[in-house]
């Protein structure tokens, strides 16, 4: 019965903009950065789709180790597949952090239920092109891209369909990506956000005071 308010998710103002690296190479990268479950992330789905395109990475960063069924079954997929790399928890901010960052073009996360999921916030603070659900919670503008579903079959043809873009169309998205994460997922736009939200909340409670008292 309450208003509702929406506020971004941020990334952290100390983080690095990754911007130069080999596009040639790193639009061929991708990078799966998130916590768990594994199946709710979207990472079976990858881990389908992956080893059919052997041109093509996946650099595998999260908590899936501590998942120890999920693991067992995808087992070839996620340590017996040259172009799957398991690295693990990687700290944001790290050198390990950045090393991927310059690795990879593009953050992926074909998640099915998120508020606004702060690793791919995270990410596209770094420079990284998000290719996405509309479930994450993140809007795309003129840069990166969100699966029109949830299939495989979508999300293997995004992949490639953004694989394929040119080195300078991906620098493009690039700046862009940076540019748009620094306007709306900053901490400054957050706290400007949160500010406005207390001061409705205070000013709908004065007028629910003085309407109260006029009865």
């Amino acid at each position: 019965k309450g208003p509702i308010y929406k506020f971004n998710n941020y990334g952290f103002k100390t983080t690095k903009f990754v911007c130069n690296k080999d596009f040639k190479k790193a639009k061929k990268n991708f990078l799966y950065f998130a916590s768990w479950p594994q199946v709710l992330k979207g990472l079976d789905l990858l881990l389908e789709i992956f080893p059919k395109n052997s041109d093509l990475n996946l650099y595998i960063c999260g908590h899936f180790k501590s998942e120890k069924d999920f693991c067992r079954l995808y087992k070839t997929e996620i340590f017996k597949t040259p172009n799957v790399f398991p690295i693990g928890v990687a700290r944001v901010n790290s050198t390990q952090f950045y090393n991927l960052c310059q690795k990879c073009a593009f953050v992926i996360l074909p998640s099915a239920s998120e508020g606004m999921a702060g690793s791919v916030v995270q990410c596209m603070y770094a420079g990284l092109i998000p290719v996405i659900t509309k479930e994450t919670g993140i809007d795309v503008e003129d840069f990166g891209a969100i699966f029109k579903d949830g299939s495989i079959n979508e999300i293997e043809r995004t992949i490639i369909q953004v694989s394929q873009l040119t080195d300078d169309r991906c620098k493009e998205q690039m700046l862009e990506v940076r540019a748009y994460s620094e306007e709306k997922y900053s901490e400054q736009a957050f706290i400007s956000r949160w500010r406005e939200i207390l001061l409705d909340i205070t000013k709908n409670q004065e007028s629910d005071v003085q309407s109260t008292k006029g009865r």
